[in-house]
Formats: structure tokens, sequence, C-alpha cells
């Protein structure tokens, strides 16, 4: 199995097909078999790589005691000059979206972006302040009853309930996708669970207009509203 050593944890990453490298990173509580249908059409025409974030799959956990966008742009890096990976086109979803954007304002090694339903890292505005003011004290009282009733029994309740209101469409319309979901965030181990739900209460603010590569902005047809209205916000920059 591919393993290499990126800062201080050792990554576990895969590599298909043959061609110009195409890097996919997956998106908070995942891990790099999402991208299987991906793969199977692009490493066609391109070098695939996949990894697992740190502390997600089969990477290993890290002792880093709190977790920043700018820490897992540093371990993209790092992967890549492990493995001699220059300019490539870096496709990121959801979490795999923000470690993107910051890595390109950081670094700009890369030749182009796909931000697959994932939020921007712009300033905040004033409605983004306030919709983040209201859902703080929702986010809390997550992590409160996750530490109540455990991570697996967290996750199965927050299944159910977006299940009943948004149905399954919201995740995947398809059953396999849901139930690797599902699965991979109940192997995740609570100490990671938790420094990502942390890591999401700070923002990171960027400025994109930075980014001066061809970028491919994706929104699924069943994310909420305020995703297109950042999708719409991405393109102004």
């Amino acid at each position: 199995m591919p393993y290499i050593k990126t800062n201080d944890v050792i990554t576990y990453y895969e590599v298909y097909g043959k061609g110009y490298p195409l890097v996919f990173i997956h998106g908070g509580w995942s891990d790099h078999e999402i991208w299987g249908p991906q793969i199977e059409y692009f490493s066609r025409s391109y070098e695939d790589i996949v990894y697992d974030l740190r502390g997600h799959g089969k990477t290993s956990k890290s002792e880093t005691k709190k977790y920043s966008l700018e820490l897992l742009a540093d371990d993209l890096k790092a992967l890549l000059e492990a493995l001699s990976i220059e300019k490539p086109i870096i496709c990121g979803r959801s979490l795999g979206g923000l470690i993107t954007q910051v890595y390109a304002i950081k670094y700009s090694n890369l030749k182009a972006l796909i931000l697959a339903n994932t939020s921007p890292i712009t300033p905040l505005s004033f409605s983004d302040k306030i919709r983040i003011r209201l859902e703080k004290p929702i986010t809390l009282a997550y992590i409160g009853i996750a530490h109540l009733i455990g991570v697996k029994s967290f996750v199965n309740l927050a299944f159910k309930i977006i299940k009943m209101v948004h149905e399954e469409k919201r995740i995947s319309v398809k059953e396999n996708v849901l139930k690797h979901v599902q699965e991979t965030l109940v192997n995740l181990s609570e100490d990671e669970f938790f420094k990502l739900f942390s890591m999401f209460l700070t923002s990171t603010s960027l400025d994109i207009s930075e980014i001066k590569v061809p970028t491919l902005i994706i929104v699924g047809e069943f994310e909420p509203k305020a995703a297109l209205k950042q999708a719409e916000k991405r393109k102004e920059c």
C-alpha cells in the first residue's frame, strides 16, 4: 500500500492512469474512496491522485491539537513535493475545496482548480456574519450532543434526521454512496471527529482574487440556496 510521510503524519495515497496530474481532495469526515466514479472516468486521460486527509481513512491520526485549513494545505504541498508533482489540476469537494483555495493562494503551484460543492474563503459579508452567528449555537449544540451520546450514535441519528428533512438526495441519490459516507463517519476516531468540528467554528479569510488559474465551480442541484449564492460570489471574484 502506498504511504508517504507528509509533515507529521503518514499519508495514504493512490495513483491511477497516465497523463497530466489531476489531484482529488475529499470532504471532511470522508476518504479517498468517494472519488471512485471520477477515477474510473478521468484515469483514461489523466494521472489521477487521491489521498486521505490527516486523521481520515488510512492516513495516520495526528497529534496536532487544532486543525486549520492552512495546515491541511501544507499537507497537500508536502504530498505533491514528495511525489514530484508540479502544477497539477486540483479538484476539491466541500472541505477539499476550502483546502484547494488556501493552497492556490498560499503556494500557487497548480494549473487549474475545480471547486465542487464548497464555500468561498473570502472575507465574510454582513449577512454571512449574521448567518454564522445564528448557526454557531446550533453547531455547539451538535458538538455537545455528539460528546454526550458518542460519535457513532450521533452520526446515525443525524442521518435519520437528514433523510426525514431533506430526503437522501441532500447527501446522494445513490444508496452505495450514502452507505459509504455513513460508514466513514462512524469509523472516524472521536478525537479527529471533534478536531474537524472545532476547525469549522473558526474561519479562514483570504482574498480569492489572488487565485489566477482557471477555475471551474460546480454546485449540485440539491444543494441549499446559500451554496448557489456563494458560487455566484466566487464567480464575481
